[in-house]
């Protein structure tokens, strides 16, 4: 490429993540008002995702576009969003990153569903924060181990998260088992916690502060049927991905929860298991752990030990539970 721009072009001192896109300019009157735009690296428009970040002049050898060497504008646009693999511990977590220079959030979902479930709330905090979306293990497409379901597991797998990602601490803001794991995070590892948002976690099943209003011998009895029967359900299988979006249609709507951005979930969710074979992708050995875990926590034990500033967030099922209504 015959290259005038010289040493000091910021096209040739980007940084890995950074792309190059090219307008090329079309040379008949109808297309000067109206360039069209080319991606050659991408194929994707440097538009949602991507970010303006240069704009210059280049000229360019004759190509199979060109027949000519001709000038053409050039757009330096850098990637804002991606999806990555991260090895932390024993696992290797998925998550969404949308970078940009503000404080990192760690945006973590429900029991059962995977990073879609904040998607949707991504663009009123993406122009401030560097959000970080995670599949927690055993969902999404993370790693499904057999064992490692408890919250102070999964806590210590955030944390492993912000070390590969070189990050001191975040905010952290989680939806149940999502909040759960933030609360564990925040208690055991106080100084990588810059707040704290609970929509969830917010009373334990059982105990001095618990919802459970029998006696402990009619708990034990309760968690045992509860954890047998979890044990000898079979986990449902699909012929395909549409057969399980329509059932999850079917109980989500039954809620009033259904709408798009579930339905997105619901399809990033879906696990191809064998030819003309799909499961949710949070395995039933994953929730018979983590259930089994979650009838012994006390979250009041956890929130003596909280540091950092902490938002709970509840509706009225929870404060019915909780007493408070």
């Amino acid at each position: 490429m015959g290259d005038r721009a010289g040493k000091d072009d910021p096209v040739a001192q980007t940084k890995p993540a950074t792309q190059l896109a090219q307008v090329l300019f079309m040379w008949s009157p109808a297309y000067q008002q109206q360039p069209r735009l080319r991606v050659d690296d991408l194929g994707v428009a440097p538009q949602g995702n991507w970010r303006v970040v240069y704009f210059g002049q280049r000229w360019l050898e004759p190509c199979s576009l060109l027949n000519q060497a001709r000038p053409s504008a050039y757009l330096l646009v850098e990637e804002i969003m991606r999806d990555l693999r991260v090895p932390t511990g024993d696992v290797e977590l998925q998550i969404r990153e949308y970078e940009h220079d503000g404080d990192p959030v760690l945006l973590l979902h429900f029991g059962g569903a995977n990073l879609m479930a904040f998607e949707a709330a991504v663009p009123f905090f993406q122009g401030q924060y560097r959000l970080i979306l995670v599949d927690l293990r055993g969902h999404g497409k993370s790693d499904k181990p057999e064992t490692g379901y408890h919250i102070v597991d999964m806590a210590r797998d955030l944390v492993g998260l912000l070390d590969q990602l070189g990050l001191e601490r975040a905010h952290v803001v989680g939806s149940s088992l999502g909040a759960e794991v933030g609360l564990s995070m925040a208690a055991n590892h106080p100084q990588r916690v810059a707040s704290l948002i609970c929509e969830g976690a917010l009373y334990s099943e059982f105990g001095p502060y618990g919802a459970w209003e029998g006696t402990e011998a009619e708990y034990r009895e309760y968690v045992a049927e509860r954890l047998e029967q979890l044990r000898t359900t079979a986990a449902p299988v699909y012929p395909s991905i549409e057969t399980l979006v329509e059932e999850s249609r079917e109980n989500f709507a039954a809620r009033g929860w259904w709408n798009e951005h579930v339905e997105a979930m619901k399809r990033y969710d879906a696990l191809h298991v064998d030819e003309g074979e799909y499961s949710n992708s949070f395995p039933k050995q994953a929730g018979v752990e983590y259930m089994t875990h979650y009838y012994g926590y006390h979250f009041e034990d956890y929130y003596q030990r909280v540091e950092c500033p902490l938002l709970m967030i509840s509706d009225e099922e929870d404060l019915e539970n909780a007493g408070y209504a």
